[in-house]
């Protein structure tokens, strides 16, 4: 959703923070619809070259815009547990998220499964954007860390625990 929560706006200032041969390689595609769009769109048309920000719009299936070489950035000014960052880390993506609320930071370890930053600082996630896609070991890293992650949390790695805690298994 483009509202003003998910720190849409902070994250195409940071974006513009990034130098201009790296943002070439590296468009920022914000998937999404909401009331702040058109103010979102003006924003990134104010500080970016055009076609560098492109907004997709709502996605059925977003997944199929996580690819491997890419970095997913949750720049929320607050947040519960987003399914899109479960999905991203998921797809195995190198993720960046802001510390302003807890839920993320339960799957986030910074530099172990992902990037945590100080909410609201523009040049701090600026700074990790450019660090995570210029590294694509560190990229590789964190993405395959986040994914193992969450395989940890797949049903066929749940069912046998809650099978035997609910004493689902049979007898003898």
């Amino acid at each position: 959703r483009l509202v003003s929560q998910k720190g849409i706006d902070l994250l195409i200032q940071a974006y513009a923070q990034l130098p201009e041969p790296l943002r070439e390689m590296w468009p920022l595609l914000i998937a999404g619809d909401g009331p702040e769009r058109a103010s979102l769109e003006t924003l990134a048309s104010s500080l970016l070259p055009r076609g560098q920000v492109r907004f997709m719009g709502f996605q059925r299936n977003p997944q199929v815009l996580y690819h491997r070489d890419a970095v997913f950035v949750l720049s929320s000014r607050f947040e519960g547990m987003p399914n899109s960052l479960l999905e991203a880390m998921g797809s195995g993506l190198a993720v960046i998220v802001s510390d302003a609320s807890p839920g993320p930071l339960e799957v986030v370890v910074h530099g172990k499964s992902g990037w945590v930053v100080p909410s609201e600082q523009v040049t701090l996630l600026a700074d990790a954007m450019q660090a995570i896609a210029e590294n694509s070991a560190l990229r590789r890293r964190l993405g395959d860390a986040a994914a193992e992650f969450m395989d940890a949390y797949s049903w066929d790695a749940l069912d046998p625990i809650w099978s035997e805690i609910l004493c689902f298994k049979k007898p003898g």
